[in-house]
């Protein structure tokens, strides 16, 4: 699992902010990553822990669906989401700080081999006939599955990159949103 954990200070107390994340329609459509195309809640009691969502979004022109649960929520603290499929977990907590609330978005995640896949021909072994050659290439297949794949590793790095700064993005827009009242 990878895992990425962001902070914002929002002048604003902690039951506004808390109002305002608790709508995961309104939270989600903030998100510079995607467009939500439609969000279902698929329970009938009120906002809660057990709470499920179907969610729908467009992604890079492509349609995803998903459903989130919400596994821990605490007025006004604290609000885990996770994707029945396991591939998500959203931990939100707020904090009361002198000028308002402290919202940290922790977020863990997996990035499938799908999403980081490259050209299979390169990983192949390939004939060689000689025996410092054939060790040289297990060392070397060793390391990748020791380490990944450069080619994965640097791509996951870089896929890392731009969902920081995407966080980073919607987390201002929250911020911007809630203290415009």
């Amino acid at each position: 699992m990878l895992r990425l954990v962001e902070k914002i200070e929002i002048a604003a107390p902690v039951e506004r902010v808390f109002e305002f994340v608790k709508d995961l329609e309104r939270r989600l459509k903030l998100s510079p990553a995607y467009e939500v195309i439609k969000v279902e809640k698929l329970t009938e009691a009120e906002i809660g822990k057990g709470t499920r969502f179907r969610v729908r979004l467009l992604h890079k022109d492509k349609e995803v669906e998903y459903i989130t649960e919400i596994k821990k929520f605490i007025e006004n603290k604290k609000i885990v989401v996770k994707h029945l499929d396991g591939n998500l977990k959203v931990t939100l907590k707020l904090k009361k700080t002198p000028k308002g609330t402290l919202l940290i978005h922790d977020e863990e995640f997996v990035i499938s081999d799908e999403v980081l896949a490259i050209d299979e021909e390169e990983t192949k072994r390939r004939e060689t006939g000689s025996l410092i050659k054939d060790v040289a290439e297990g060392i070397k297949e060793l390391a990748f599955l020791i380490y990944g794949h450069p080619k994965k590793v640097k791509k996951r790095e870089e896929i890392l990159k731009k969902l920081r700064e995407d966080l980073r993005v919607w987390l201002r827009r929250i911020k911007e949103e809630i203290e415009k009242g």
